[in-house]
Parts: structure tokens; C-alpha cells; sequence
């Protein structure tokens, strides 16, 4: 998957007339440094959590016709997303970053131990389960045939099965800023911050939302 970078110095250099724009690759750790071809120096940092990413890689796999690896991606953005809630309710009980990080090595490897904490955590916070058992059955075993037994997925059952993964994030994205706003601008701050410190490169640090 592709995303498009622009030069802010051109930018702003031309008022808003320069649209060239360099192609790089999604990479794991969200910045990007590159020079543009008026040499200039730019280091982009990427505003979307892990989660999110990992949710517009699965849909632009769908548009590509990737639909096995359109499940893989949306997965992987749920399992991600069930760390974010947990990150999000150790911090309401002020749990330090360094304490959070040391405890999810016990379940960095085990999407069924992070399932596990989301769905108590959850319980603990909101006094219910986020979905039925039987619609979760559902699901979890359509990913684990398509992803552990090889099952070739159609573009409608990836469609709506990323639908179905949308709706779960969304309503529970919902509650949690409800309830718990503070807590997740401080996680993005942190984020941010953890990205643009690793720009050594001496340059303007631009962040953009795709």
C-alpha cells in the first residue's frame, strides 16, 4: 500500500501550487523522512494509531482485490485495537507507560490473552459485554479459517466482515471518549511524540492524517 508525501517547504514556497508529492511504502514505525526533488529535507509523521493503519490497509486490499489479505489486515486492526482499550483503561488507573509495555510481553504472541484482557477490562469499566458471544463465535471462526486453514474469502464476505470490524471499533471508540477523553489524548500525545523524537535528520517535522 501506497502513501503520498508532500513537500511543506514547496508548499508553502508556491502557496499551495506544488502538488508533487513522493510515493513511499507503509511502514511499521509511522514517520518518514525523504527529499523532495528541490532538495528539500522533510520528515512526515504519521497521526493515525496502529490500529487505524492497519484498517485502511485491509480496505485498500479489498479495492486491490486482496480479499484473504483484507482479512489478515482487518484482523490484525482489532487485535490492535483491543491493546489500544486496554492501554486506555490501565491509564484511567494511572498505571505508568513503563508498567503497561513490561505486562503486554506476557501477551504480545497470544491474540487470545489480549482478547481475554479487553473483554474483563471492559466488563470492570462499563458493568457488560461490548458483543454476544454468538456474533463473535461467528466471526472468529470465519478468520480462522480463512487466515489458519486457508479459506479463500469473496469480496462480499471481506467486505462484510471489515464492516463488521468498522461497527465494533466505532461504537466502543464511542464510549471509551465518553468516558475516557482525557486519557486517550494522552495516549496520541505520547504517540506522536515517541514518532517525532526519532527525527534526527535536523529538519521541519510535519504530521498529516490520511
Amino acid at each position: 500500500m501506497k502513501l503520498y508525501l508532500h513537500c511543506m517547504q514547496c508548499f508553502m514556497e508556491t502557496h499551495g501550487l506544488d502538488r508533487n508529492k513522493v510515493e513511499v511504502e507503509y511502514n511499521e514505525e509511522g514517520y518518514y523522512y525523504f527529499e523532495c526533488p528541490n532538495g528539500h529535507k522533510n520528515f512526515v509523521v504519521l497521526q493515525e494509531l496502529k490500529f487505524e493503519t492497519l484498517f485502511q490497509i485491509g480496505a485498500h486490499a479489498i479495492y486491490d482485490g486482496y480479499y484473504r489479505e483484507a482479512v489478515s489486515s482487518f484482523t490484525s486492526s482489532l487485535e490492535r485495537f483491543y491493546e489500544f482499550c486496554v492501554q486506555v483503561f490501565c491509564r484511567n488507573h494511572n498505571v505508568q507507560i513503563e508498567k503497561f509495555r513490561e505486562c503486554t510481553k506476557f501477551y504480545n504472541t497470544s491474540s487470545e490473552r489480549q482478547f481475554g484482557s479487553f473483554l474483563f477490562l471492559y466488563l470492570i469499566e462499563f458493568g457488560e459485554t461490548p458483543f454476544s458471544k454468538k456474533v463473535d463465535d461467528k466471526w472468529r471462526t470465519y478468520r480462522n479459517n480463512v487466515i489458519h486453514n486457508g479459506q479463500i474469502p469473496t469480496k462480499a464476505e471481506a467486505i462484510e466482515y471489515g464492516d463488521y470490524i468498522r461497527k465494533l471499533i466505532l461504537s466502543t471508540m464511542i464510549k471509551l471518549k465518553e468516558k475516557y477523553s482525557k486519557e486517550i489524548q494522552e495516549i496520541i500525545f505520547e504517540n506522536l511524540k515517541f514518532r517525532t523524537d526519532n527525527n534526527t535528520y535536523g529538519c521541519r517535522v510535519t504530521t498529516m492524517c490520511n
